[in-house]
């Protein structure tokens, strides 16, 4: 099967530091050429794959500008055209399917996003010429107005995700530093609980909406940053892969506490690769991902986070790896996508 695949011009396929779609994008394409596909990866110049690579920009734009994401989509398509491919496969979020619905290729797009009601106004628009992908069933429960043609879970690299039972004596949070990822809570918790929390993730810059920064920047100088002492609560900041995969490796428990419906979650399946329980409240694609005391706990409050904090280590680091090859692995995802694949081109004949 020859396949496109057009990931973000944002971030670098796969990140170096902090990325999602990106991650997911890369850890589908790989395997998807050891099945025998013949893949072309739309992506940054400096992306590394195994597929061949087109790019518009060399490197990853700076912010998240939605123009440059337009500009990108556009000469992706422009250059796609002038081959024969038996499906396009779209991640990029605001504008990927509206010149996808003009095109006489097969195509797909993985809805990465979350419930911006703009974002899926505009998708909606699509309902009846183009198909989705959900990242959980929850995910596409909350969003009925999209033309979902079937769930697709996220996978991680176990080989790079390693797997550890020697873990210290800290807390951990991974994320962007957005008040719907709920860090300030995590700080809460481990105040309480006396426990070291370590802090990895950006806090982002978003040039296209200037109240959204704002609110982004006063989030971290008023519920974060006072907050961190570099002892107890320790803010660590954007890592490379390496660093972020030790820091996950040697946790007692990744600390979850989600204000949203997040879609997926793929910092959870991270930790869990690693060997390392994830205490999650219980909301968007969580209870799809963790299994209540066998790998973590799912929970509703800070109060029930604390509590599950303390019988973390019933939980076996072993059951948390096997459960993430079990359903999360690479060769899945990819086996799931050629399936899905399979029945848009199908729905095009």
């Amino acid at each position: 099967m020859k396949i496109a695949q057009i990931s973000t011009s944002w971030l670098r396929t796969p990140p170096t530091t902090y990325g999602g779609t990106e991650a997911v994008v890369s850890v589908l394409t790989e395997p998807l050429i050891a099945l025998g596909c013949d893949v072309t990866l739309c992506a940054t110049g400096d992306s590394v794959t195994q597929a061949k690579l087109w790019s518009w920009f060399d490197a990853p734009t700076p912010g998240y500008r939605i123009t440059d994401e337009m500009i990108y989509v556009v000469k992706a398509y422009a250059y796609l055209r002038q081959s024969h491919f038996d499906i396009i496969h779209n991640h990029t979020y605001h504008v990927g399917p509206a010149p996808l619905s003009l095109m006489q290729t097969p195509s797909v797009t993985t809805y990465h996003g979350a419930y911006d009601p703009v974002a899926t106004a505009f998708h909606a628009n699509f309902a009846s010429t183009h198909r989705y992908i959900s990242l959980s069933k929850r995910h596409r429960e909350l969003l009925p107005q999209l033309n979902w043609i079937d769930t697709v879970y996220n996978a991680v690299d176990t080989s790079e995700f390693t797997f550890e039972t020697d873990k210290d004596d800290y807390l951990l949070f991974v994320g962007a530093l957005l008040p719907w990822k709920g860090a300030h809570l995590a700080i809460q918790a481990a105040k309480t609980l006396g426990q070291h929390l370590k802090i990895v993730g950006p806090v982002q810059k978003i040039e296209d909406n200037s109240s959204t920064q704002n609110m982004v920047e006063s989030y971290y100088s008023q519920e974060i940053a006072p907050k961190v002492d570099g002892h107890l609560i320790e803010y660590v900041g954007e890592v490379s892969l390496s660093h972020k995969i030790a820091l996950y490796q040697h946790a007692k428990a990744l600390l979850v506490p989600l204000l949203w419906e997040e879609p997926f979650g793929l910092t959870m399946i991270e930790a869990l690769a690693c060997g390392t329980p994830v205490i999650a409240f219980n909301k968007g694609a969580a209870p799809e991902i963790i299994v209540h005391e066998q790998v973590g706990f799912l929970v509703n409050n800070v109060e029930e986070m604390l509590a599950a904090t303390k019988q973390i280590e019933r939980i076996s680091p072993q059951a948390c790896r096997e459960h993430v090859e079990r359903h999360f692995n690479p060769q899945i995802m990819a086996q799931r996508y050629l399936e899905v694949y399979a029945q848009v081109i199908s729905a095009y004949k």
